[in-house]
């Protein structure tokens, strides 16, 4: 059993071509904000053909909620953040291609920026969660990269 975002025009049914199932105490969906809904809603269009061609900018909806020191603590604070039922992504600022990503992730560059994004109509469910989690003053609720 599980809940299921209702809006055809959330980004993530968008891309899939299904409506988003979660779990059944997340409230909104965290791709769009939409109050969830017990019934699976009608089908929608039809999921793209083929995926979207890698970017290294985040989409128009996905906010950074936390800068990390490395990609361990990126991931455990993605992790916090679904535990909890917000979706995140964790990536690699301006990561121009993938071999920029991987050469970063295994060999990380001074100055790297680690960042977790979430939706934006997730993002202050987040920031309290990694504000009682973390403290208010931690450096990577800051906006600024930890190391600076």
């Amino acid at each position: 059993m599980g809940r299921y975002c209702p809006n055809p025009e959330c980004p993530d049914r968008v891309r899939s071509g299904e409506a988003g199932e979660f779990r059944d105490d997340v409230e909104a969906c965290p791709f769009c904000g939409t109050l969830l809904v017990a019934e699976v809603p009608p089908a929608g269009p039809e999921a793209p053909s083929e995926a979207p061609p890698f970017s290294p900018e985040p989409r128009a909806h996905e906010v950074p909620v936390f800068l990390a020191r490395d990609t361990t603590e990126a991931e455990l604070v993605r992790g916090l953040l679904e535990n909890e039922g917000i979706v995140a992504i964790a990536r690699i600022r301006n990561a121009e291609n993938l071999a920029a990503f991987f050469s970063a992730t295994w060999a990380p560059v001074p100055g790297q920026v680690f960042e977790v994004l979430v939706s934006s109509a997730a993002l202050h469910a987040a920031r309290e969660l990694l504000e009682s989690t973390f403290g208010p003053d931690h450096p990577g609720l800051s906006g600024r990269h930890p190391e600076d």
